[in-house]
């Protein structure tokens, strides 16, 4: 009588999703589903949007916004909005408070939300 053989296998590795940019300026995002690096970019917001880290033009112009209201804070990240605004930059104030600043398509600040 033949007897089944049982093989264990490895995990299966996360399904890699590829998000391309919306607009110039933001960089292409690559991930692994469940293993993201809030430092990176990538949430997705509720119309499924992704955001990715901004790069190039669009981001000196949202740096030299930010920096210009928070002259002493330290920027952590900048990255398209994927729930309103164009952009946003997550910052660190010089008190060690965390916000996150929202900007629009022609870089002015809209608002700012503070503890994130």
């Amino acid at each position: 009588m033949k007897q089944d053989r049982v093989v264990s296998l490895p995990p299966c590795p996360a399904p890699i999703r590829r998000m391309r940019p919306r607009r110039e300026g933001i960089s292409e995002l690559i991930q692994l589903e469940g293993d993201r690096d809030p430092s990176q970019g990538g949430h997705v917001g509720q119309d499924a949007s992704a955001e990715a880290l901004l790069v190039g033009d669009v981001a000196a112009k949202v740096t030299a916004a930010v920096e210009a209201e928070y002259p002493d804070a330290t920027i952590d990240r900048m990255e398209n909005d994927a729930e309103g605004s164009a952009y946003e930059a997550h910052i660190a104030q010089a008190d060690g408070r965390r916000a996150t600043v929202k900007l629009d398509q022609s870089y002015p600040i809209t608002s700012t939300e503070t503890g994130h």
